[in-house]
């Protein structure tokens, strides 16, 4: 089961960066700024600063308990001096840092960056950048990179770029989530390592590969499949490590923090995560489907609703063996996708847009309701060309039987349909979506339960 609400609920409070630590780190990069601009080296270098990284691609996440400080990139972009040698860009920052009481217990220095670390807060690694105007190649950035001392050519607002449209094409920012999500992942088991513009580009690479062809980013559950699945399919194919390289730079790889060891590992544990994941994502149980999903991402996922599932659960304790009676029409194709579709199920007291006075959940029996109301079922997602829309609906119990009207047949409709409420018992819908072509059913809705009575 998708748990759509669920998702949203917790990417939005457990996942997110709060804004509280946005404002902090803005505040922050804003007096940073100012210093450099006003040093008397770096202002006469000086171009503009800007943050790069996890938050430029909208994939910064909050720091996982495990770990409690998050990390930012702020990218320093400088005129070439040209009695400098790369590492000197490096080196010098690093002592401007030192020689300000403000800085002087906090800065550090790396390869490429001087850090500052804001102890409890969060390290901020800034990156001397030098920008060349071309002539016959436009401007060009390069990175110093002080252990070698040489420069290594970049492209942060172009890779920023192509992530956007990435994750356009899936829409509804569901990409820049998937990946936020997966980022939470590792954090919270810490089963593997691989650094953030690493797993980004991984997972960011998957879009518009060959299993793209069978299935639509519907919603964020469906996405998160979807590139799970795409991303174990690469790795499984790869059992040496690929060079992962830059998307705009192809003279850059981001392997350089990695081994053929991580690599083997982190191969493992994406195909672990990717089969919990279908698992989780196929079970139509309410129930069940949270704690599967809570067995991977952890027991915040769906808290606000496990109390009311538990409660729920008895009366539905017998739900996935709820008899199909004979007359009811089997699937005519080969069904190849999981309960993968999103359908919203209301009742109505009238077919004249009046609000929805009950919302009903998948495999969920709820309360009975009246006799003469109106229940509205639409699909939520896409219908791609070359695919068809189903729908079943399933009378049971003796009123409909003595009525002549045990439906079950599987029958060609439109995204939204209306029906009465007319006979007591407990009916069912169910929607499906059909390659025309292959002639195989690629999604299914699972059953919306109406009890009459």
């Amino acid at each position: 089961m998708k748990q759509v609400r669920q998702f949203n609920e917790f990417i939005s409070n457990t996942v997110n960066l709060n804004q509280s630590r946005i404002n902090t780190l803005t505040a922050r990069v804003d007096t940073i700024d100012r210093y450099l601009k006003d040093d008397a080296v770096f202002g006469e270098l000086y171009v503009e600063t800007a943050l790069q990284g996890s938050y430029a691609h909208r994939t910064i996440i909050k720091p996982s308990p495990k770990s409690p400080e998050f990390d930012a990139d702020l990218m320093l972009y400088l005129n070439e001096k040209e009695d400098w040698e790369p590492k000197d860009y490096i080196e010098e920052l690093y002592r401007r840092f030192r020689e300000n009481t403000n800085y002087k217990n906090i800065v550090g220095r790396r390869t490429r960056c001087v850090t500052l670390d804001y102890a409890g807060e969060f390290h901020l690694d800034i990156v001397p950048c030098i920008k060349r105007d071309g002539f016959w190649n436009g401007e060009t950035f390069h990175v110093c990179n002080r252990s070698e001392n040489i420069e290594e050519k970049t492209d942060p607002q172009g890779y920023t770029e192509w992530l956007k449209d990435k994750n356009t094409e899936v829409g509804n920012n569901n990409l820049v989530k998937a990946i936020r999500l997966i980022k939470y992942l590792r954090d919270i088991k810490q089963t593997f390592s691989c650094k953030s513009i690493l797993l980004t580009t991984l997972i960011a690479k998957q879009v518009g590969t060959f299993g793209d062809l069978f299935e639509e980013y519907d919603d964020f559950p469906t996405t998160l499949k979807i590139v799970v699945n795409n991303l174990n399919a690469y790795l499984q194919d790869n059992e040496v490590m690929p060079i992962v390289s830059n998307p705009v730079n192809e003279d850059e790889n981001f392997n350089r923090h990695w081994s053929q060891e991580k690599y083997t590992n982190f191969r493992v544990q994406i195909k672990r995560y990717n089969d919990w994941i279908n698992d989780a994502f196929a079970e139509v149980s309410q129930e069940e489907s949270i704690k599967k999903w809570q067995k991977i991402f952890g027991d915040d996922f769906g808290k606000q609703v496990s109390s009311t599932v538990t409660k729920q659960s008895q009366t539905n304790s017998g739900i996935n063996n709820f008899p199909i009676p004979m007359h009811v029409e089997k699937p005519r194709w080969p069904i190849l996708g999981t309960a993968n579709l999103s359908v919203s199920v209301t009742i109505h007291k009238a077919n004249d847009g009046s609000p929805a006075i009950v919302s009903l959940q998948r495999e969920i029996i709820g309360n009975p309701i009246k006799k003469h109301l109106k229940v509205r079922m639409e699909y939520l997602g896409g219908i791609s060309q070359g695919y068809d829309l189903y729908w079943q609906v399933v009378n049971t119990g003796q009123d409909a039987l003595q009525h002549n009207c045990s439906r079950g047949d599987i029958f060609y409709g439109d995204k939204v349909r209306w029906e009465d409420s007319l006979y007591e018992g407990t009916h069912w819908i169910e929607c499906f979506i059909v390659d025309r072509k292959k002639n195989i059913c690629t999604g299914r809705s699972g059953r919306y339960f109406v009890t009459i009575g």
